[in-house]
């Protein structure tokens, strides 16, 4: 769809002939576009806004907001993981300062008893 607009645009405006590279390259970008605006947790409205203003921008814009869909997608994907694992980094610390705190009374204890036999 991107690439039938953008392609429609393009040739309407400017007339222009597009080598099998550069139509490659457009359609593309249509496709990450496209699948950047289906999974992004974005309002319907704003995917529809979005997708309504490609037609009227160049080949730069188009190339940022693929960038800028890119990367809140990359930032959404890993969103999750990241607060799974940090809860998960958490809870190891939580457990070392417990071991930790439990290895430090044990060995002051066994101290203790050892200094004590050590004045007898």
């Amino acid at each position: 769809m991107f690439y039938i607009v953008y392609m429609s645009r393009q040739t309407k405006d400017k007339s222009e002939d597009f080598s099998s590279q550069e139509v490659e390259k457009i359609k593309d970008k249509g496709r990450r576009i496209g699948f950047f605006l289906a999974k992004l947790g974005l309002d319907p409205e704003v995917k529809q806004e979005l997708a309504s203003l490609i037609s009227q921008m160049s080949l730069e814009q188009i190339g940022r907001l693929e960038g800028i869909l890119e990367a809140k997608y990359v930032f959404q994907s890993t969103f999750e993981v990241e607060k799974k694992y940090k809860k998960e980094i958490e809870n190891l610390v939580k457990e070392l300062k417990e071991e930790r705190e439990k290895l430090k009374s044990d060995f002051e204890q066994k101290f203790e008893k050892f200094s004590k036999n050590l004045k007898v």
